[in-house]
């Protein structure tokens, strides 16, 4: 793994941003591209956990993982909006615009880290921005029509989340995805990159409300799931004093 990040003279507050290279080494053909980012938006803390989560398991000793490593580069940047994590913005940046609506339009001086993830190259298979939801629940997707004029790629974009519902229909609900390209979307990093010509370009929605897919354990009067009943899988996430508490 190799790690990179933007002159500190190019931010408005001057936090790094990084962007991680993760492959493993190869003498064979070039290999293409997978980009991530996640934390655009400052206050969707739960796209971090999911990029953790994946850090966790690209960098791992699994198989899949070391399969992964060896068939694509991926590009990763955990957090491309620092400035407004480290202020408490909820969507904003410093320049106090949404970074998520400047992919089309936004300069090097006020996006600096969007403006340099544009320049990753060229050769990519497939694009995701990490993102936390507050208003639906369990993991999902948002992509792009790609059939829109009924050529032969319809559906295409649909393979890869569908992949993920088979994969972990525990965890990812593909029926929550939704595929289309809304006028106020035209500046987001998943529109952009799409219309880069990148069909794999996702915008990942991990909900602030939990999952409604995962089987459920014992009542669990307070907390986080006050009034309702704890997914199994977020059990080891749970306090001790709170289980205690739910008994």
């Amino acid at each position: 793994m190799d790690h990179h990040w933007l002159p500190r003279g190019e931010h408005l507050a001057g936090n790094i941003v990084y962007m991680l290279t993760i492959t493993a080494p190869s003498s064979g053909a070039a290999k293409r591209t997978v980009v991530l980012s996640a934390r655009v938006h400052p206050g969707e803390s739960g796209g971090s956990w999911a990029m953790q989560g994946f850090l966790d398991f690209i960098l791992s000793a699994a198989p899949d993982a070391q399969l992964l490593r060896q068939l694509f580069v991926f590009k990763v940047v955990p957090m491309l909006n620092p400035d407004g994590v480290v202020v408490g913005n909820s969507r904003c940046s410093l320049a106090g615009r949404d970074p998520n609506r400047a992919y089309r339009t936004g300069s090097r001086g006020s996006f600096p880290a969007i403006w340099h993830l544009l320049l990753v190259e060229r050769d990519v298979v497939l694009y995701c921005d990490f993102h936390g939801h507050s208003r639906k629940n369990n993991v999902f997707m948002y992509g792009c029509d790609g059939g829109r004029d009924g050529s032969e790629t319809r559906f295409q974009e649909r393979i890869f989340p569908l992949m993920l519902s088979k994969n972990a229909p525990d965890k990812f609900s593909f029926s929550s995805c939704k595929f289309k390209v809304q006028k106020s979307k035209e500046g987001t990093g998943r529109v952009v990159m799409w219309r880069m010509g990148i069909a794999n370009s996702y915008t990942l929605e991990v909900a602030f409300g939990g999952s409604t897919l995962a089987a459920l354990i014992a009542l669990c009067p307070m907390g986080p799931w006050r009034g309702g009943r704890a997914p199994v899988d977020r059990r080891d996430k749970v306090p001790e004093w709170h289980l205690a508490s739910c008994s």
